[in-house]
């Protein structure tokens, strides 16, 4: 069997598990390697540990012993995040500053069996636009630095900054809950003001309402750039999805009004086609009626998951309030920044317009 058949095998094994459908394929004695290999890239090492312990699959006491120290380290890695989200807590209570924990912790603590159950390898939270500023300015406080600069006045623009503090920590503090003209489609004040709560060692964290995590979690598996592409996220829609299916009339008509229908059906579905399963009747039905509010632009933007870089910008630009927004977002672009154009070895105007001018060509 080679690798891509592998992989195949192992992928749709895992997440078969995962909502309790029967695997098609096991790890052996042979095998096992590959397997963890796998799991790894993929942040499913939880799933490939529960997986063998509760199947009671027959491995090497020395492949026990490595597959129990892999998910002890991912845990660990998971708990020093848990850390932080309850220290974010504290750090913004005084300054009333509302966030809401996404993705990878939401996630773990509120839709999986167990967090046990889901890897993680940094943390991201959600906060109003307005708030971000003093969120960063809060953080640098702290200790933290920014993960790298963006270009000069971009900072409003951005779906998210990174924030690093010390080796392997890692915050991406969003202010849009995806990229471009999708971010601006999703409307955060309201997705705040619904949000739920889960419990880290008695510490109530701010979480997105279900609805809206099952559209954030389509939406990023949806339009991760194929090179960071992992299933975990796939299994985080297939989880929610199959897990929350009575919800799929009503996250399909939140997903319309907003007018990102079209990736998240697409997510939905692809999430069970990779598992080889079958799309849920309630999901088929809800997505049989027309899409009767879209956004051609942004289809057009993404298709099948792929990225259009042209029409990408373009979509994004027009959703832009005003004619000055969109002068300083293309500004931001053309005067970058010292700190930008060291970092990405084109320093000065001309450097940076080639490199756009290269970026902006559709593939």
């Amino acid at each position: 069997m080679d690798s891509s058949h592998l992989a195949d095998a192992e992928g749709a094994a895992l997440l078969r598990f995962l909502v309790g459908e029967e695997p098609q394929a096991t790890p052996g004695l042979d095998t096992f390697s590959a397997w963890l290999a796998f799991a790894s890239r993929q942040r499913l090492v939880p799933l490939l540990y529960h997986f063998v312990d509760e199947q009671c699959i027959e491995l090497a006491d020395e492949q026990l012993v490595e597959l129990h120290d892999a998910q002890i380290e991912v845990m660990s890695v998971a708990a020093r995040h848990d850390q932080q989200l309850i220290d974010l807590g504290e750090l913004l209570r005084p300054v009333d500053v509302a966030f809401a924990a996404l993705k990878g912790a939401a996630v773990a603590n509120l839709d999986y069996p167990d967090p046990s159950w889901r890897q993680y390898g940094d943390l991201d939270v959600l906060v109003l636009g307005d708030d971000l500023p003093q969120v960063c300015e809060l953080l640098t406080e702290s200790g933290w630095r920014r993960g790298y600069p963006i270009p000069k006045g971009h900072e409003r623009f951005t779906h998210a900054i990174t924030m690093t503090h010390g080796r392997g920590r890692e915050l991406d503090v969003h202010q849009r809950l995806a990229h471009r003209a999708v971010g601006l489609r999703i409307p955060v004040p309201e997705m705040l003001r619904r949000r739920v709560h889960f419990e880290i060692a008695g510490v109530e964290v701010p979480a997105l309402s279900i609805q809206d995590r099952m559209i954030h979690v389509a939406v990023h598996a949806e339009m991760s750039r194929l090179e960071s592409r992992r299933l975990s996220s796939v299994a985080d829609v297939l989880l929610l999805a199959t897990d929350r299916k009575m919800l799929a009339e009503e996250v399909i008509d939140m997903a319309e009004v907003w007018k990102i229908r079209p990736l998240v059906d697409r997510s939905i579905q692809n999430a069970f086609s990779i598992a080889g399963l079958a799309l849920p009747a309630e999901w088929e039905l809800a997505m049989a009626r027309p899409v009767r509010s879209r956004d051609r632009l942004i289809e057009a933007a993404y298709p099948q998951g792929d990225r259009r870089p042209v029409r990408e910008e373009l979509a994004h630009v027009r959703l832009m309030s005003t004619w000055g927004d969109r002068w300083l977002y293309t500004k931001s672009f053309l005067l970058a920044g010292d700190d930008y154009g060291r970092q990405n070895d084109r320093s000065g105007p001309i450097a940076q317009g080639r490199y756009l001018i290269g970026r902006l060509r559709d593939r």
